[in-house]
């Protein structure tokens, strides 16, 4: 009897630690190096913001290791990420966060850039149980109170658009509204939140509309805008359909007060197209700009950061790539403090953070969103973002109404 006891002792015992260890989860280490896993859109409609993702993640990765990487149980580690091109796939962004935890057994993973990935990668996440740091991809349809493995930096993206209401606002107080959209989750969770914003001014919406998915059609959209004759225009789209939006404007003379685009990433875009008539009065949301007064012990200031990353890429980074590279400091603030590779003590670390950093403070809430949301609307003069609201930010006044285009 004593002897079926304790076989039945050593059976609990073994089960319970087989339970415990499977809860377990380590990041990848190798040698020296740790490494961080991203799944982000390199191809596809999505591949302008992606780049701008993977660029301001490198940019990090490169800032960190150069000034002697990161210290975690009293040895020196250098940082690297793997990455895969999820194509502006959402699916296959799905199948690839399970692949980097899976099969490449990689725990710390850095965010998508698209909404569509974000919320088929933080479903992957919340299955695995492991932490992602999510940089660029933020709107209501990511408001899960039950997923404790997510963090995000910025602010919910639908919301920042908010503000080119507040703007016309102080120029036209009987302002009309043309909005058009794509039909992208992500965009239609902009339509949303500004149709309700819009209500809160009593403005008339004169043309309200989804944008076409062949692009050849957008002519005739564009032409019941301009019958229509709003002060406002506001295109919400991803970066390439933007431009194409704009060129036909152009190409058709519509002459609007004001027109804003969802994404500063155009702005380069802009040179490279035939918008020299349009190009120095569009506005844009942005959740970070250069010329803000933060900054920590890697990176320097918002500027000095700025100067880094064009000496290395030869452009001025816009919002998405500040954004990712803080992504990556943040990793390093929580596996110093965390002093540990255990994924639980990473997030346990993640909900503990009080940072500051050269894109601004990072604290979260109970639900891993950071508590310090900071929008801002560009105006792009004389070829360079300039932040036009809100007002305690401002370097430079607002250009409106948009001049009439030459014959």
């Amino acid at each position: 009897m004593k002897k079926i006891t304790n076989i039945f002792v050593v059976f609990i015992f073994v089960n319970t630690l087989i339970f415990f260890l499977s809860t377990l989860s380590y990041g990848k280490v190798v040698s020296n190096k740790i490494i961080l896993g991203a799944a982000i859109s390199l191809s596809g409609k999505y591949a302008l913001t992606g780049t701008h993702t993977k660029n301001g993640y490198d940019f990090a990765i490169k800032t960190i290791n150069d000034l002697g990487g990161i210290r975690v149980g009293g040895k020196t580690y250098q940082l690297e990420i793997q990455y895969y091109d999820d194509e502006s796939n959402s699916s296959k962004a799905n199948a690839l966060l399970g692949r980097l935890v899976q099969h490449e057994g990689i725990d710390f993973l850095l965010g998508t850039s698209n909404l569509n990935s974000s919320i088929a990668a933080a479903e992957e996440v919340k299955r695995f149980s492991v932490p992602m740091i999510d940089a660029n991809t933020f709107s209501k349809s990511l408001f899960d109170k039950n997923n404790n493995n997510v963090f995000r930096i910025s602010g919910p993206e639908d919301e920042n658009m908010n503000l080119v209401i507040d703007l016309i606002s102080n120029k036209n107080t009987n302002s009309s509204v043309a909005i058009i959209f794509e039909q992208d989750l992500f965009f239609q969770d902009v339509k949303s939140s500004i149709t309700e914003k819009i209500k809160d001014y009593n403005f008339n919406i004169v043309f309200e509309g989804d944008l076409p998915n062949d692009v050849k059609d957008i002519k005739e959209t564009l032409k019941k805008i301009q019958v229509a004759i709003p002060d406002l225009l506001i295109i919400s789209a991803n970066s390439d359909y933007s431009m194409k939006v704009l060129e036909e404007i152009v190409e058709l003379k519509i002459h609007i007060p004001m027109i804003a685009i969802q994404n500063c990433n155009s702005d380069i875009s802009m040179k490279e197209k035939n918008l020299s008539d349009i190009q120095e009065y569009i506005i844009c949301p942005a959740q970070w700009h250069k010329t803000l007064a933060y900054q920590d012990d890697i990176f320097g200031s918002t500027n000095d950061y700025a100067k880094q990353f064009e000496n290395n890429y030869n452009y001025d980074p816009p919002s998405h790539v500040a954004q990712s590279s803080a992504a990556v400091l943040l990793y390093k603030d929580v596996l110093e403090r965390a002093d540990s590779f255990d994924a639980n003590k990473i997030k346990d670390a993640l909900t503990k953070t009080d940072l500051m950093t050269f894109f601004g403070p990072i604290k979260f809430n109970e639900n891993g969103h950071n508590i310090y949301k900071q929008f801002l609307l560009i105006q792009i003069q004389e070829g360079k973002n300039m932040i036009v609201a809100p007002e305690k930010f401002a370097d430079t006044e607002l250009i409106f109404p948009m001049p009439k285009m030459p014959d």
